[in-house]
């Protein structure tokens, strides 16, 4: 324990001395920083949204017209490939 609080004052000592910014630029610089991915993973998360809406769009369209799912398709597939390995 007591390596670890040394390495945490000396990585803080060299931290202080080396920083290019006074503190309150840093801070500044960090939020604006945050802020910035924050509203860039906002975007990426609504793009993923619409994605979705898009890719389920036809599949819902195939599911009512065929009464079949992705997922059965896989299933379906997967025993087939089975059976014709057994035989």
């Amino acid at each position: 324990m007591i390596r670890f609080v040394t390495g945490l004052a000396t990585g803080l000592a060299i931290a202080y001395l080396t920083a290019p910014n006074p503190g309150k630029a840093s801070r500044d610089t960090l939020v604006d920083f945050a802020k910035d991915k924050a509203k860039r993973y906002k975007q990426i998360k609504e793009q993923l949204a619409e994605t979705v809406a898009q890719v389920n769009h036809p599949t819902n369209v195939v599911k009512s017209q065929t009464g079949l799912s992705i997922q059965s398709l896989f299933t379906n597939k997967q025993a087939a490939s089975r059976t014709t390995l057994v035989r």
